[in-house]
């Protein structure tokens, strides 16, 4: 499934770990030595750490029940089933976040809001039934006031999941309300065509010859790369233009605001098969420096959005590849200043095999 991919050339997993399995020790800070880079000896199976928010969960929710309830809390028996019912909730609300947070589509304010209100109505349902048992209530009672919780801890979840979800987006570069980015590899010059003309000519070419480029595109992503769609969790791998540009007489892209792009990725952040690399016809079939350095400059964006995940930094990511881009260049013989002059700061981290190459 593409999820453990490996290099015997260069001894190194070619997809990057999202997560630091132990952080007292430095090999693990290496996203792209899953197992200890050591796969006959460990194994790695799925990755996903879900266990984790539940026994945060779990242990936050016994604190903050103990807490509240503490005038009601007699004897030893009735401190560990404070904590016991607080424990409940709050694993199961961790569990529930975790799983709404995977099954909602988007991220930012709108994907926080749903899982903040899942974790919300789960621990607020569980807490309020429980604590009312507790203290002698009927069985409606406490049915009711696990629903009228429920509803409280929905609406304070949401509110709260919301405002995270969406600064956390903006933070990183992405859109507040849905956690939608997109990112392009920018030319100078203009088109003799509008943008409505070029939209159409866009309809043009995905109707008749889109797919001839993107086989293309394809069989020179595998050669030059080895990269094949999905290698690293990218769901479209295409020369088509994005829904929203138009594609020009000399087939560069073109955006809304009339600007041209020669790439583009786009997706949402933390949603590895929302992912989409978008190739223009003239760079998948033009010479092999402008290729090397914008197709590849697209795959280390790949490269970010799979192993960073909510944390993927948009301006990071695009210092990390505008210095790959430029180094092809100058391998070449070629100086772009426009490249020259958006090189930024960017953590090691974000350094990718491709980085060790040029």
């Amino acid at each position: 499934m593409n999820g453990r991919l490996y290099d015997p050339v260069i001894a190194r997993f070619f997809s990057p770990d999202k997560y630091v399995a132990n952080s007292s020790f430095t090999q693990d800070f290496n996203r792209y030595t899953y197992a200890r880079n050591n796969p006959l000896l460990y194994t790695d199976p799925s990755g996903e750490l879900i266990w984790i928010p539940i026994v945060i969960g779990a242990f936050i929710g016994a604190m903050i029940n103990v807490a509240v309830n503490a005038d009601n809390i007699t004897s030893a028996g009735s401190f560990f089933a404070y904590a016991g019912i607080g424990a409940l909730a709050g694993g199961l609300a961790g569990a529930a976040g975790f799983a709404a947070a995977g099954a909602i589509s988007v991220t930012g304010f709108i994907g926080g809001m749903g899982a903040g209100a899942a974790a919300g109505v789960t621990g607020g349902f569980i807490t309020g039934a429980g604590n009312t048992w507790m203290q002698g209530g009927s069985f409606g009672q406490g049915l009711f006031n696990g629903l009228k919780s429920g509803v409280i801890g929905g609406v304070i979840g949401g509110v709260t999941g919301g405002l995270i979800g969406g600064i956390n987006a903006a933070m990183n570069g992405a859109n507040f309300w849905d956690g939608s980015f997109s990112q392009n590899f920018a030319i100078s010059g203009t088109s003799d065509l509008t943008y409505q003309q070029a939209l159409e000519n866009a309809k043009i070419y995905n109707e008749h010859f889109a797919d001839a480029g993107d086989i293309a595109l394809a069989d020179r992503m595998n050669s030059e790369f080895g990269y094949k769609a999905g290698t690293l969790d990218n769901g479209t791998l295409t020369t088509k233009p994005p829904s929203d540009y138009g594609l020009t007489q000399s087939q560069y892209y073109m955006k809304p605001d009339g600007t041209l792009s020669a790439g583009n990725f786009r997706g949402i952040l933390g949603k590895p098969s929302t992912y989409q690399m978008h190739i223009s016809p003239n760079v998948t079939f033009g010479n092999i420096v402008d290729f090397r350095a914008i197709a590849g400059h697209e795959i280390i964006h790949a490269f970010h959005a799979g192993a960073f995940g909510l944390s993927r930094n948009a301006t990071w990511s695009e210092a990390a590849a505008n210095r790959y881009s430029y180094n092809v260049y100058m391998n070449a013989g070629m100086h772009k200043p426009n490249l020259y002059n958006r090189l930024g700061y960017f953590p090691r981290s974000y350094l990718t095999p491709l980085h060790l190459f040029w």
